[in-house]
């Protein structure tokens, strides 16, 4: 029996994804992926009454859940016009209007024009104390992240091709932490490993950076 942490039901098996077919991957109830279980894990050691959350890019199912978990305390927020209860461009200066205990962040940053100027946006949106729980896919084979507009012809072109389909603009390499590190962000990175796995349906080598 699993146990997805976002809807908290009890499942026979996680779905595969539609596309590539990956295994265990989607809750049958809420639709969540491994990303989205292992954030929730986190975040549920996070939450207390009256303390403020923002979620960036936050699925629909995901968002009526944390509402009725913590209800004026959540806050969404997307670059799509009405899925969210602000849409703003988080790659923009001053796009976050006020200061939250809790921001949370998933496969986001690799979508949007300026991470840097994104980062800095969650990091100057944080209360004293806070925390930003940020997930971004990275390609393990990468030292470095790979910014697709700055690529000379014939370096990595299928591999851009690809992340293009998805609608990524950067392919994150193992130096992500260091890009957290030099906003100001004092990070400690948690893995799908550290909780079971199989029980939650988590990739174990997945990476969740706690910001603070």
């Amino acid at each position: 029996m699993k146990i997805c942490p976002c809807c908290e039901n009890k499942v026979e098996r996680f779905e595969p994804t539609r596309i590539t077919k990956r295994k265990n991957a989607l809750c049958p109830v809420c639709g969540s992926a491994e990303r989205h279980r292992l954030m929730w894990l986190y975040l549920e050691d996070l939450l207390e009454p009256g303390k403020s959350l923002l979620g960036i890019g936050v699925l629909k199912n995901h968002q009526k859940i944390l509402r009725k978990r913590i209800g004026k305390d959540f806050t969404s927020m997307d670059c799509v016009l009405g899925v969210a209860d602000i849409q703003a461009d988080i790659s923009i200066a001053g796009s976050i209007k006020d200061k939250y205990d809790i921001i949370i962040c998933s496969h986001v940053l690799e979508h949007v024009a300026d991470d840097q100027v994104a980062l800095l946006e969650i990091k100057r949106s944080l209360s004293v104390g806070g925390v930003a729980l940020v997930v971004v896919p990275i390609k393990k084979n990468l030292l470095k992240t790979v910014e697709f507009s700055q690529v000379e012809s014939g370096n990595h072109n299928d591999m851009i091709e690809k992340e293009k389909k998805h609608g990524h603009v950067r392919a994150y390499g193992r130096d992500f932490v260091h890009r957290l590190k030099n906003i100001g962000f004092n990070v400690k990175e948690g893995k799908g490993c550290d909780w079971p796995v199989e029980k939650y349906g988590l990739q174990k080598d997945e990476i969740i950076f706690v910001s603070t």
